[in-house]
C-alpha cells in the first residue's frame, strides 16, 4: 500500500452568513461542516471510493496505455 501523508488543515475565509446557514444545515443532518467539505473535496479530486482500502495512489500507478492524452499532455 502506498504511504499516506497526515491529514491537512485547510484555512478558508468565507461569509460569517453563510458559515451560519451551514452550521444550522450541518446541525439538521446531523453532520459537520468540516464532514460536507471533506465530502465535497473528495468528490472534486475525483477520489475512488476504495482508494482508502489499499488501492494505489494515481502518482503511483503505472501510467494507462489506452489514455487518450499523450503522458506529457495529463
Amino acid at each position: 500500500m502506498g504511504r499516506r501523508f497526515p491529514d491537512a488543515n485547510l484555512t478558508i475565509r468565507v461569509d460569517p452568513d453563510t458559515v451560519m446557514w451551514a452550521r444550522v444545515r450541518a446541525l439538521q443532518r446531523r453532520t459537520s461542516i468540516s464532514q460536507v467539505i471533506r465530502r465535497c473535496l473528495e468528490a472534486y479530486a475525483g477520489i475512488p471510493d476504495g482508494w482508502k482500502q489499499g488501492l494505489p495512489l494515481p502518482w503511483e500507478s503505472a501510467p494507462d496505455p489506452e489514455h487518450p492524452l499523450a503522458p506529457e499532455d495529463r
